[in-house]
């Protein structure tokens, strides 16, 4: 996945929140950019690594160890009981949740409302509808955006094998 482009990067001292970092790849591109970067993964597996890996920034990595959602429980964390908006920040948000992108989004409606610069880069291909949705999300939310260029080919156990837009590149100044 392609979260960056020429024109849509992280901002210098941007708190970022890569919501499913996996191996860390983004979060560690992004890293010297940022003011705080939260790196939220529910994979214990991965959070071991991404520890180790992360430890020279001892002092701005968060690791939320939770699912990425609309609420906050003992499992799952929303954006906005993550970070308290801040209209002289800027924030960036990567998610990569493995389909539960909308409900993220609608975790974070308070950041939305702020009036603070926000970026987003969201996958759109988990689920079959997931562009349509997450595309209404983004159009209510007044933000502009883009989507990324071609399809994947996605497969799903149990499901045609169908060609998907891969991510909606978004921004609210």
């Amino acid at each position: 996945h392609l979260y960056l482009t020429h024109d849509f990067q992280v901002e210098p001292n941007s708190i970022v929140i890569d919501a499913g970092v996996a191996e860390g790849n983004f979060a560690l591109s992004v890293v010297d950019k940022a003011k705080k970067l939260y790196l939220i993964e529910c994979d214990t597996d991965w959070m071991q690594a991404l520890k180790l890996t992360f430890a020279p920034w001892k002092d701005k990595v968060v690791f939320v160890e939770k699912y990425m959602s609309d609420t906050t429980s003992d499992t799952t964390i929303s954006i906005d009981s993550l970070v308290i908006p801040e209209s002289d920040e800027n924030y960036f948000i990567k998610m990569d949740i493995e389909g539960f992108e909308q409900k993220a989004l609608s975790g974070m409606k308070h950041l939305i409302i702020s009036g603070s610069p926000v970026k987003i880069a969201v996958c759109t291909y988990h689920h079959l509808n997931d562009f349509k949705e997450i595309e209404k999300i983004i159009k209510s939310s007044g933000f502009t955006w883009n989507v990324s260029n071609g399809y994947v080919l996605f497969f799903q156990p149990g499901e045609e094998p169908s060609f998907r837009k891969v991510l909606i590149r978004a921004e609210k100044r």
